[in-house]
């Protein structure tokens, strides 16, 4: 083998066997944290968007939630309410039965131009 020449960290050139060409200890410079810094800012940036896109997405979920339950409600409402009358009508029918009333033979009716009551 021939004579190898070791770089070194000075100016300096020194014989000998080559044993390591880089330097143990990994040093940052101003650069390296300006990259890593805008890299965690970057990071940060997108968790920030997702999250804030993603409530927004719930709460414009959560708002036709709302619509749908207001619709469900009014027409419980209305259900209610038909179902009352319906049961109105039930009891009419049902009592009457127990009057003994007759269904009418003849129906009169008074011509349109005769007045029913007089006004004093």
């Amino acid at each position: 083998m021939g004579r190898m020449y070791v770089l070194s960290y000075g100016k300096t050139q020194v014989s000998g066997i080559k044993k390591r060409t880089l330097p143990r200890e990994i040093t940052i410079g101003p650069t390296a944290i300006k990259f890593v810094a805008i890299i965690i800012f970057a990071a940060l940036g997108v968790i920030y968007l997702t999250q804030s896109t993603r409530g927004a997405n719930l709460s414009v979920e959560l708002g036709n939630l709302d619509g749908e339950q207001q619709e469900l409600q009014q027409k419980i409402e209305r259900l209610n309410a038909e179902g009352a009358r319906l049961k109105a009508l039930d009891n009419v029918y049902s009592q009457t039965g127990n009057m003994q009333m007759e269904p009418a033979s003849k129906i009169n009716y008074l011509p349109a131009d005769q007045q029913v009551a007089k006004n004093n």
